[in-house]
């Protein structure tokens, strides 16, 4: 499977003309296509999820209608998974798209016999009411989350359990799309959201019971394993599986149930065939299950369509365990991705502002099922070739390029010692991260700003001491002794560097009173620095972190010393997660700071916090801490998280 990575330059557009020669070249790199991870969860809605936790003596001496429980009560099933998901939704993390289906028993017409899927015990033909409630949604996008909220509300308890229909529907959603009942009843045409060969995909069912449709015994027709495959179409002679996993019934050897029957036949397909061919690699879907107050039968049929899925299954009995379980998948359904590809920055000459200069800084990222996401920033460059095309060439002058556009494998990006090619974490300026780095913070004691941050190190590798102000607490250790190891252990560069998650690097340009030149490039990650690299070597020159996220290093460290430890149940570091501003008072209009000028760097926290810093960072080589703006307290007691731009 070719990486993302790899394929992020498949549309590169270049707008050059005579013009260019004496204005600024403008390159635009378009954004690939998501390869998020895609969850659609199918949420049982049958009469039996409007039961609470007494159902069994209830019916000793009532009927079925007589147990519900009114939507309003925390014990009721339906309720307790609308409490479940709506959490999830909350606080799943931006890099996922979600969709939710329900699926229930409606009353049909006998006079269709092919609708007629199942009866019910007073011999009322049933179909299954397969209701898309919302299509696949970003995370990342600001109504998302509101409106997959707004779908949950819609869940109901009405009739019986079409299981297989659910399963079959959603299979044949991802594989070509489906023609959808929404949740108003209208019908859409919803298409494949396979969009990306790198992306993971999921189908998470939720039930509280065992299937009770496709039975031909009870005057319908069945689904059998034709329905997906290449098999004869016409032919709906059942050819899948018999026995108590497929149905979650006991049965007689006499009986022939269908109940259930040819769901694992569709899981499988999805997990095994490719369900789209054009695509490189192959697209398959994994299923999961999660059991809510369910049968030891019905837990063996959700089981078997988890184990045939290629998923894994759960059970739960109360809003708090659905949560854990609901969390878990999520969080493990994002471990496939391989990269990541942000913002690049084209920057121009300093020397010359007509000419564009070509170099490209690409900040690149890889997303992993633990707390801390690694990431990068690689330099490469641009020269018009003897045809007057344009490539993007290596540190060897090479092309970067393969003719598909994804990256040479032996390409060798600037400030790398050997090649890279599709590697996000290898060579670049992570490369270069060894040895004591000029890592800061500022804990302010006396009131006064601004502050020279070289007076507030996190370690002193002369003094061989750590920062006298940080304090046990706010690193979550008990001992001084760690508190000195991990400032020392961060401080102290490991060849890594944090994710660039929603930020562009940000390139300055300096000139002394003699004419020299200098330049540093300003990028934010998930480590929670502020780093200046140089553009030159790529070494990081210093780094700045809030003190509000020193909590972070120690799972950083753990998760560096422990990189095979998958089931970290740390919550996912964003670190500095927000865009980054420059203001820069460029008084004679040169695009470069010299003289009286002075230059500002502003930058949020995103899903990282819900604060603002300001360094002054007129001397490159010596930043001063300006000021800060800390949400939830004083005059920003409502400020949430900083997701504006400064």
């Amino acid at each position: 499977m070719k990486k993302l990575f790899a394929t992020s330059f498949t549309t590169i557009l270049i707008l050059f003309s005579h013009a260019a020669l004496t204005d600024d070249l403008d390159i635009y790199i378009t954004s690939p296509v998501s390869a998020k991870a895609r969850v659609l969860f199918i949420i049982d809605e049958s009469g039996s999820m409007a039961f609470g936790p007494n159902t069994d003596r209830c019916l000793v001496t009532n009927t079925p209608k007589d147990c519900f429980l009114n939507d309003d009560q925390p014990s009721q099933r339906t309720f307790q998974v609308k409490k479940a998901m709506r959490t999830v939704i909350d606080e799943s993390d931006d890099d996922l798209y979600m969709a939710i289906m329900g699926f229930r028993g409606k009353k049909v017409s006998r006079s269709d016999p092919l609708s007629c899927q199942i009866k019910d015990e007073g011999g009322n033909c049933l179909k299954a009411d397969i209701r898309v409630l919302t299509k696949f949604l970003n995370l990342e996008e600001s109504n998302s989350r509101g409106s997959l909220k707004w779908a949950v509300t819609r869940l109901g308890h009405d009739m019986s359990t079409p299981t297989l229909s659910a399963l079959h529907d959603a299979v044949q959603w991802y594989k070509e799309g489906i023609d959808a009942t929404r949740h108003n009843g209208s019908q859409e045409n919803i298409p494949s959201p396979i969009l990306n060969h790198c992306q993971p995909n999921h189908i998470v069912l939720l039930s509280d019971g065992a299937p009770n449709s496709n039975s031909i015994e009870k005057n319908g027709w069945g689904y059998t394993n034709n329905d997906l495959d290449d098999r004869e179409p016409d032919n709906y002679s059942p050819e899948c599986e018999w026995s108590d996993k497929t149905t979650g019934h006991a049965f007689e050897a006499t009986e022939t149930p269908q109940d259930g029957r040819c769901s694992p036949d569709f899981v499988e397909y999805a997990h095994n065939a490719d369900l789209n061919p054009s695509m490189d690699g192959t697209q398959f879907v994994t299923t999961h299950t999660i059991g809510f107050h369910t049968t030891p039968l019905a837990n063996t049929f959700l089981a078997y369509i988890a184990e045939k899925g290629g998923g894994d299954f759960f059970t739960a009995d109360n809003a708090d365990e659905l949560t854990e379980v609901l969390q878990s998948l999520v969080h493990d359904a994002k471990a496939v991705v391989d990269t990541s590809i942000n913002t690049p920055t084209i920057p121009f000459d300093p020397s010359n502002i007509a000419v564009s200069q070509n170099s490209l800084y690409l900040p690149v990222f890889k997303p992993a099922v633990n707390p801390f996401w690694f990431g990068n920033l690689k330099k490469y460059e641009f020269k018009i070739t003897t045809t007057g095309d344009f490539q993007l060439v290596d540190a060897n002058d090479a092309s970067a390029l393969n003719v598909d556009n994804s990256f040479v494998d032996d390409a060798r990006s600037f400030w790398s010692d050997t090649p890279d090619g599709n590697n996000p974490l290898a060579g670049g300026s992570a490369s270069k991260r060894t040895g004591s780095r000029n890592l800061y913070t500022y804990i302010n004691k006396n009131g006064s700003t601004p502050d020279t941050l070289i007076d507030h190190r996190l370690y002193d590798f002369v003094a061989r001491e750590a920062h006298p102000d940080i304090l046990n607490g706010m690193l979550g250790v008990t001992k001084s002794s760690e508190v000195t190891a991990l400032l020392k252990w961060i401080s102290t560069g490991h060849g890594f560097m944090g994710a660039p998650l929603h930020t562009a690097p940000a390139l300055l340009n300096y000139q002394d009173r003699l004419g020299t030149s200098q330049s540093i490039l300003l990028i934010t990650t998930s480590e929670g620095v502020l780093s200046a690299i140089d553009p030159a070597s790529g070494e990081e020159l210093w780094a700045y972190m809030p003190k509000e996220l020193l909590e972070n290093i120690k799972t950083i460290k753990y998760q560096v010393d422990n990189p095979d430890d998958t089931k970290l149940t740390a919550e996912r570091i964003y670190g500095l997660d927000g865009h980054l501003e420059i203001l820069h008072d460029d008084t004679n209009g040169d695009n470069l700071i010299n003289g009286s000028e002075s230059v500002t760097a502003i930058f949020g926290m995103r899903r990282g916090g819900r604060n603002y810093y300001a360094l002054d960072i007129t001397d490159p080589e010596s930043p001063e801490f300006k000021w800060e703006i800390i949400g939830g307290e004083g005059n920003f007691r409502q400020l949430g998280q900083t997701w504006a731009k400064p």
